[in-house]
C-alpha cells in the first residue's frame, strides 16, 4: 500500500510540474523573447514559418496575430524603467523616439491580451497624429486622467503591458537596434 501511494504521489508531482511548467513558459510568452532592447522585448521570428514551438504555443494560447517579418515587428514592455511592472492606477511617461518605421502604435493591454476599459474611448496613439517636440522626440502620458498632448488613459487595476508595433520597418533595423533604440518608460505617482 505504501508503494502505491508513493507511486501516486510521484506522478502526481511529475504531471502536476510538467503542466504547470508548460502553462507558466507560454503563459505571456515573457521567458521566450527572443530580443531585448532595455524593457522592451520582440519575437522577431514570431511572424514566420521558422517561429520556435514554444512562440506557436504563445500565439496559438493567446489568439494574437504576429506580424510578418516584411510587414514590421512588434514590441512588449511589462515594466518600466526602473524594473517595476507597469500598473494601473499609476502615471507613466513614454519618452523618446522610435526606429524608422512608416507608421507605428502604441497600445496598452491586460493581463489577457484585452484592451482596458475606460470612457474616453481611447486605446492607442499612433505616429501620424502625435505631438512632437522641436528635436522630434515625443512624450506620452499613461495616466488615468486625461492629460494635455499625448495620452493613453489606464484606469482599471491590475498588471499592464505595453505593445509597440512598428509597420513596414527597413528590413534590417533589428540589427541596428540597442537599448536606447526604443522610449523609456517612466514612472510616475500612484493613486
Amino acid at each position: 500500500m505504501k508503494l502505491l501511494f508513493e507511486l501516486l504521489l510521484a506522478m502526481a508531482i511529475a504531471v502536476g510540474s510538467g503542466l504547470g511548467s508548460a502553462w507558466y513558459i507560454v503563459g505571456d510568452g515573457w521567458l521566450l523573447k527572443t530580443d531585448t532592447f532595455g524593457v522592451w522585448g520582440a519575437w522577431p521570428m514570431s511572424g514566420s514559418s521558422d517561429a520556435d514551438p514554444y512562440t506557436r504555443a504563445v500565439l496559438a494560447r493567446t489568439g494574437q496575430v504576429p506580424l510578418a517579418q516584411g510587414e514590421g515587428t512588434i514590441f512588449f514592455a511589462a515594466r518600466d524603467d526602473t524594473g517595476a511592472a507597469i500598473r494601473g492606477g499609476c502615471e507613466y511617461r513614454v519618452v523618446g523616439n522610435t526606429p524608422p518605421a512608416r507608421l507605428w502604435t502604441l497600445t496598452l493591454i491586460d493581463a489577457n491580451a484585452d484592451l482596458p476599459r475606460n470612457p474616453s474611448g481611447v486605446t492607442y496613439v499612433r505616429s501620424d497624429r502625435i505631438l512632437r517636440d522641436e528635436t522630434g522626440q515625443f512624450v506620452i502620458s499613461i495616466s488615468p486622467k486625461a492629460r494635455p498632448g499625448n495620452w493613453l488613459p489606464l484606469q482599471q487595476p491590475g498588471r499592464f503591458t505595453l505593445v509597440l508595433r512598428l509597420y513596414d520597418t527597413p528590413a534590417s533595423f533589428l540589427a541596428d537596434l540597442h537599448d536606447g533604440s526604443l522610449p523609456r518608460i517612466e514612472h510616475g505617482s500612484c493613486q
